[in-house]
C-alpha cells in the first residue's frame, strides 16, 4: 500500500461515518489537507507509506475525525457509542439464541404451533425492544454523570489496517436494520392472519400448522446472524459461514412445508404453491452454493498469498 492509497482508504473511511448530504465537500476537503499536509512533510522527496502512516495517526482514527464535522449532539458520545453498540449487539444476540432455543420447546410442547409461534414473536420484541431501552437508559446515565471522568482504552489506530474503499465485507447498518425490523414486523402480521383467529386461519391446512414453527425459528436464525453482523459492523468468515447454515436450515424449513399433504385448505391451489416453493429452493439452493463456492476461495486464496504480503 503506498501513501496515497492509504490517504485515499483513510478519506473513504471518514465518509462512512458522516451523513451523505455533503459528504463528498468534506472527503474533498480533507483528502485536500492531507494531501497538503503530505508533500509538506516529504520536502520535495516522493511520500512514503510510513510518512502518510504517522500523519493518519497524528489526525486520528477516522470514526473520531467524522465526529469533528458533526454539529449534532449526542445522548452517547462518539467515546461511548462503540462500547454501547458492543454491549448491545452481544445482549441481542443471547436474547435471539434463547428464544429460537425456547420457540423449538414451545412447539414440542404446543397443541397449537400458529398460536405459539405468535406468543414467541410478541416476546421476542418486548424482550428486545426492553432490553435495548434499558441498555440505552444506562449509557445515557453514564454519559450525563460520568462522562467526563470516563477514559476508555481504545486500541491503538493503525492506518495499514484501514479497509480498502470498495470493501466487499462492508456493511450497510441502515440496511441491516431495516432488514431485521421488516422480517421481524412480517412475520408478525404473517402469523396474526394465519392464526386460527385469524383472517386466513380457515384456510390453512391442518398438514401445514406444525411447519410454522420452523419458518419462524429461519427467521428467527436469519435475524440472529443480522444481528451479529451489526455488531461486528462487517462481514468476516465466520458471519458468512453462519449465514450459509441460517440459509440452509431455511432450506430445510421449506423442504418441510413443500412435504405437507396441503397447505392451504382450498386443494386446486396447492399445486401452483407447491410449483412455487420448488422454484424457491431451487434459487436459494443455487445462491448458497456460491456463497459458500466463493467463500472458500477467497479464503483460500487470502491465506495463499498472505506469507507473500508478510515476507515483502
Amino acid at each position: 500500500m503506498n501513501a496515497n492509497e492509504m490517504i485515499e482508504r483513510y478519506v473513504n473511511e471518514v465518509g462512512n461515518h458522516l451523513p451523505s448530504n455533503g459528504r463528498e465537500d468534506i472527503q474533498q476537503e480533507l483528502q485536500s489537507l492531507l494531501q497538503d499536509t503530505l508533500d509538506e512533510r516529504a520536502e520535495g522527496l516522493e511520500p512514503t507509506a510510513e510518512l502518510a502512516a504517522s500523519i493518519l495517526v497524528e489526525f486520528g482514527k477516522p470514526e473520531e475525525m467524522a465526529q469533528q464535522y458533526r454539529t449534532q449532539q449526542y445522548l452517547i458520545s462518539p467515546k461511548l457509542f462503540p462500547i454501547y453498540r458492543r454491549v448491545s449487539g452481544i445482549v441481542l444476540s443471547v436474547i435471539t439464541v434463547l428464544h429460537v432455543i425456547s420457540l423449538a420447546l414451545m412447539l414440542w410442547n404446543s397443541a397449537d404451533p400458529t398460536l405459539s409461534a405468535w406468543n414467541w414473536m410478541t416476546e421476542y420484541i418486548q424482550s428486545a425492544l426492553f432490553t435495548l431501552g434499558l441498555i440505552t437508559v444506562i449509557f445515557a446515565l453514564i454519559e450525563r454523570y460520568a462522562g467526563d471522568e470516563i477514559r476508555l482504552e481504545a486500541a491503538k489506530f493503525d492506518p495499514y489496517k484501514l479497509p480498502p474503499v470498495n470493501d466487499p465485507n462492508r456493511i450497510s447498518r441502515f440496511e441491516i436494520v431495516t432488514e431485521i425490523v421488516a422480517t421481524i414486523v412480517a412475520w408478525g402480521i404473517a402469523l396474526a392472519f394465519v392464526s386460527q383467529d385469524g383472517v386466513f386461519g380457515g384456510f390453512i391446512a391442518e398438514s401445514f400448522r406444525p411447519n410454522i414453527g420452523w419458518l419462524v425459528a429461519s427467521a428467527g436464525l436469519d435475524v440472529a446472524v443480522k444481528v451479529l453482523v451489526l455488531w461486528q459492523n462487517r462481514w468476516q468468515f465466520g458471519t458468512r459461514l453462519f449465514d450459509i447454515g441460517s440459509e440452509l436450515f431455511g432450506l430445510y424449513a421449506l423442504y418441510r412445508v413443500f412435504s405437507a399433504d396441503a397447505i392451504l385448505t382450498i386443494e386446486p391451489l396447492n399445486a401452483p404453491i407447491k410449483l412455487g416453493l420448488v422454484v424457491v429452493m431451487s434459487i436459494v439452493a443455487i445462491v448458497t452454493v456460491f456463497k459458500f463456492a466463493k467463500l472458500i476461495w477467497s479464503h483460500a486464496r487470502r491465506n495463499r498469498w498472505q506469507p507473500t504480503a508478510m515476507a515483502q
